[in-house]
């Protein structure tokens, strides 16, 4: 089972080849026909057959899982640089509006 990336590490900006690395560090793909087998990949016929598939299909959906919650922690992400945007954006009004205010008093004085 693949431990799941710390939030933290999402929340930085790491860039999405070390993302990738670290995913296929645990889940590298197999060749067809799946590793190296067990008595029943050995006795071969219908039951090698049907366990490569069975194999095969657990590991495809297991894929499956991993890139789906690498497409929720992106969604995060991006909420998350979203909600930085917007307070960064208030902050420069606000900071524009004390500069006009602070050049208003000047033309006063």
């Amino acid at each position: 089972m693949m431990a799941a990336l710390p939030s933290k590490i999402m929340k930085a900006s790491v860039p999405q080849s070390v993302i990738m690395c670290y995913l296929r560090g645990f889940y590298l793909p197999l060749p067809a026909g799946g590793g190296g087998g067990g008595t029943i990949k050995q006795a071969g016929g219908a039951f090698k057959k049907m366990g490569t598939a069975k194999e095969e299909q657990y590991f495809h959906k297991k894929n499956l899982q991993i890139l789906e919650r690498l497409r929720e922690r992106y969604q995060d992400d991006i909420e998350y640089h979203e909600q930085e945007i917007e307070e960064h954006q208030d902050a420069i009004e606000r900071l524009k509006k004390e500069e006009s205010d602070l050049e208003k008093e000047e033309k006063k004085e």
